[in-house]
């Protein structure tokens, strides 16, 4: 009995064969197993045989298919990224006649982008000296023993979230000229190269 419970242990690989498709596989334990079905979850090793025993194809862990799609998806972002920029390149020499045309546009851009970040730090000048003016006040009346209105601390107040406000755009506007600069350079240079003969 011990005897033919083994024989069928070793036609069942056969009979599945018989059937369709065999898996094999090893499992973290390096014991090698054989199924009709795919695991749950794919192990390292995994083929798939034909009916003759022969692997057809490797299947693909989960650390591998990870992997390949993530090559891919770096691929199609660099490919998508090409195509940006050759739009862009050739929107550039299309747009500007000369490295000239196209600086003399772009700081047209910073000169009024300039203007208004100078209008923020008159603004912000103005609103110092009224901040100064409304202390100067509070701290007078409490020098002479008087409590300040209720109205100079709020207006104080106000006054100082106002200058909070101003400080970030003008630190925002800094920024987009900063950017800005930074772009014309960069676009300048590759309107050079593109248009070099």
């Amino acid at each position: 009995m011990p005897r033919l419970a083994g024989l069928l242990l070793a036609l069942l690989p056969l009979t599945a064969l018989a059937g369709g498709t065999l898996y094999k596989w090893v499992d973290e334990s390096g014991k090698v197993h054989y199924s009709d079905a795919p695991p749950l979850q794919t192990p390292r090793g995994l083929v798939e045989l034909n009916r003759q025993g022969n692997v057809t194809h490797s299947v693909e862990t989960t650390q591998e298919r990870t992997a390949r799609e993530a090559r891919e998806a770096a691929s199609q972002a660099e490919a998508a990224r090409q195509r940006y920029q050759a739009r862009y390149d050739k929107g550039l020499v299309e747009s500007y006649q000369s490295a000239d045309e196209l600086r003399s546009e772009r700081e047209r851009q910073l000169a009024v982008q300039q203007s208004i970040l100078n209008g923020l730090l008159a603004d912000r000048k103005t609103l110092q000296q009224n901040i100064a003016q409304q202390t100067r006040q509070i701290e007078a009346l409490q020098k002479g023993g008087k409590p300040p209105q209720p109205t100079l601390t709020a207006n104080l107040g106000v006054l100082r979230q106002q200058a909070a406000n101003l400080d970030a755009a003008i630190s925002s506007r800094q920024s987009e000229i900063a950017s800005q600069t930074k772009k014309m350079q960069a676009d300048l240079e590759r309107y050079r190269q593109l248009t070099q003969h």
